[in-house]
């Protein structure tokens, strides 16, 4: 199954999109300087799983997902849907037709959307996307369940993050402007 992950920087920044292999994925972010000020994480899906993951980083070492009423905040939006286009209809057509017999063949794309706030005011979306192909049967398809391979991209994509953050200019005036009024109580 061929698979391709599609990066696309959204929001006040500079829009930006490019596609690369599953196997050309960022796997490692190291961290330079002192770690990020204290943020608010959340995520509609793994949300433990992703949290420990920015736990673990260096930069990420004030993180907290308990308090909300932190000024600076990421949120992860995590979405699976199935493509509509012309080729899925013609093969749920053909499925149908065949009582279920045909596979239906079609696309699917799992993507993750990172929100950057500060005070509730998003400064910045970082949305990462795996496309693939996928034949299912008619009675059995769960086409918006997370699998396995789902769940691998979902918790890589914490690398795209922290890289995109780290080249943001306006992300890290924040960051800094933070350390500015609040540097002693780090």
């Amino acid at each position: 199954m061929l698979k391709k992950i599609v990066i696309t920087l959204l929001g006040i920044l500079s829009t930006s999109t490019s596609t690369a292999n599953i196997a050309n994925v960022p796997t490692d972010y190291i961290h330079d300087g002192r770690p990020l000020p204290p943020v608010y994480f959340a995520s509609t899906e793994y949300n433990d799983e992703l949290y420990g993951i920015l736990k673990g980083e260096a930069a990420f070492e004030n993180v907290d997902n308990n308090v909300g009423t932190l000024p600076i905040g990421i949120i992860a939006l995590v979405s699976k849907k199935r493509n509509a286009d012309a080729s899925s209809f013609a093969t749920m057509m053909l499925s149908a037709s065949t009582l279920g017999l045909t596979p239906i063949v079609g696309g699917d794309q799992v993507a993750v959307r990172y929100l950057v706030t500060v005070q509730g005011e998003v400064i910045a979306e970082y949305e990462y996307k795996l496309e693939g192909l996928d034949a299912t049967n008619l009675y059995a398809s769960q086409h918006t369940k997370l699998d396995e391979e789902d769940r691998q991209f979902i918790t890589a994509s914490i690398q795209n993050l922290l890289i995109d953050l780290n080249k943001e200019p306006s992300v890290q005036d924040i960051f800094n402007e933070y350390y500015l009024y609040f540097d002693e109580e780090l």
